[in-house]
């Protein structure tokens, strides 16, 4: 049996939360509650980090921090998200997958915020438009299994 610090559940388990955030889900029982070891210091046993790290993995939500990705979601297209009118007066709908295949006469467009592997992230949203001199073809590396994709010109995402 091992106890672990606090120091050591960053560290070694790779549990993200602040000491405040932690003793708040200890409390509400979403975290193995420490063992105190004095009138200052407490640990929490090595089995039960473990196996509430077993139970976060297998949900969803959450990835140990060492997991491979999920893979890439392809698949028909969804119910797109609203968006207001693009450039040139043409109204357009992100997307919440990527779409397989890509309609011809259509090409995979990008905003101009660093790409992530989700529509949404960080502000980065992706959507499908007819060619247009606006969009230059990108070469960030963002879903090359899907082939050729585009981003605004500079002028036009102002």
């Amino acid at each position: 049996m091992r106890l672990l610090t606090y120091e050591q559940l960053r560290a070694e388990k790779g549990i993200p939360y602040c000491r405040d955030h932690l003793r708040r889900k200890c409390k509400k029982g979403e975290f193995p509650s420490p063992i105190e070891l004095s009138e200052s210091r407490i640990a929490w046993l090595e089995g039960d980090v473990d196996a509430w790290i077993g139970q976060r993995a297998a949900s969803s939500r959450w990835r140990a921090p060492d997991a491979e990705p999920p893979p890439l979601k392809v698949g028909p297209l969804r119910e797109p998200q609203p968006r207001a009118p693009a450039h040139n007066g043409v109204t357009t709908s992100y997307l919440a997958c990527f779409p397989d295949p890509v309609p011809d006469g259509e090409v995979l467009v990008h905003n101009r915020v660093r790409p992530a592997k989700r529509g949404g992230t960080r502000g980065f949203r992706f959507w499908l438009q007819v060619p247009s001199p606006d969009l230059s073809a990108c070469h960030c590396g963002w879903a090359a299994e899907l082939g050729q994709h585009f981003t605004t010109t500079a002028a036009a995402a102002e």
